[in-house]
């Protein structure tokens, strides 16, 4: 898979900012001005940022998956790493929490994605606000490295995704609204609930990355002969 591939797409569409070099070991894009998005900003956006963040993202959705990526959801995927890097003996889950819970819960919430048959996009794969990069009134999309196919409702909800007391039914019934106006096949209403069948899917993605990552820094921090 070309590393850059999402970098150049969005790049070339004005959805992230200018590809200037590019190689086997990294990107370099041209530096834009600008604050990236807190959750509460977004959640307390106007109705224009958020209009103009919804076509940001409908653009991206709407991009030819490049065959390189394959078609299969990345998130699966990312669900198996995470996992694999987690030893219950090193790391002190919470005692309501084994790792064959979080394996069980990948696998039901595998089981209710497919019934449900949720459309699968050409997405961001980490799209949170701390990604949305504001300039004056432009956005752009920023850190695309986990781009690829996976579910339209994933990337959205993850978006909209925080704590009760910081969301805003308003602020992410308005974007859906708006992201649904160039969507002839799906009401607002179908697109809604199709990011709330995702959303325990991105708060299991935090779940199993947060005790990945901690057994990795574990790991990171043993002598060298240890490993």
């Amino acid at each position: 898979m070309s590393r850059n591939l999402a970098d150049i797409l969005c790049a070339d569409l004005k959805l992230s900012p200018n590809v200037l070099k590019k190689s086997s070991s990294g990107i370099a894009h041209e530096f834009v001005c600008g604050e990236v998005l807190t959750e509460e900003e977004l959640h307390n956006a106007s109705d224009e940022l958020l209009h103009n963040i919804s076509r940001k993202i409908h653009t991206l959705h709407t991009l030819e998956v490049p065959r390189p990526y394959g078609t299969d959801p990345l998130i699966w995927t990312w669900f198996e790493c995470m996992l694999a890097h987690i030893d219950p003996i090193s790391i002190d889950l919470p005692d309501f929490v084994s790792l064959e819970d979080l394996k069980g819960e990948v696998l039901q919430m595998k089981n209710i994605i497919k019934t449900n048959n949720l459309p699968i996009v050409f997405c961001h794969g980490d799209l949170k606000p701390s990604n949305l990069l504001l300039n004056h009134e432009q956005i752009w999309l920023i850190d695309l490295e986990l781009a690829g196919p996976n579910y339209r409702g994933f990337d959205l909800m993850k978006l909209f995704r925080t704590k009760a007391e910081l969301f805003s039914e308003e602020s992410f019934k308005f974007f859906m609204s708006c992201y649904a106006e160039n969507e002839p096949c799906t009401t607002v209403n179908e697109l809604i609930l199709e990011c709330r069948t995702c959303e325990a899917l991105t708060w299991l993605e935090v779940r199993s990355s947060t005790y990945g990552t901690a057994w990795r820094l574990r790991c990171s921090r043993r002598p060298s002969f240890l490993h």
